[in-house]
């Protein structure tokens, strides 16, 4: 069985920890590495390997910086598959997520 190869992007330290602990513990699921900021993403996604972007939609307290940033990680990496994380509900702002 192979492994899927996971990169998280979330603002949250604890929410990464708690994401990790939990994919690691997934026999067929591990987290490759994981970045706070658009930029660490940016600059993650050249070096790192991945088959799995799991993003939250705002890396900054009222912004949309995220779908902006998965946009950025799928000019480096097309093949990846981006999964938007959020709480927001806003429609026009899950149309985007899905949009990019």
């Amino acid at each position: 069985m192979s492994t899927i190869q996971i990169f998280l992007v979330e603002d949250d330290p604890d929410w990464i920890k708690a994401m990790t602990v939990f994919l690691n513990g997934q026999e067929d699921m591990l987290v490759a590495g994981a970045a706070q900021t658009p930029e660490q993403a940016a600059a993650m996604a050249r070096v790192l390997s991945f088959d799995v972007v799991l993003m939250d939609i705002q890396l900054t307290p009222g912004q949309l910086d995220g779908i902006y940033t998965a946009a950025d990680i799928l000019e480096i990496r097309p093949q990846a598959k981006v999964i938007m994380l959020t709480s927001m509900d806003d429609e026009q702002t899950i149309t985007q997520a899905f949009t990019a």
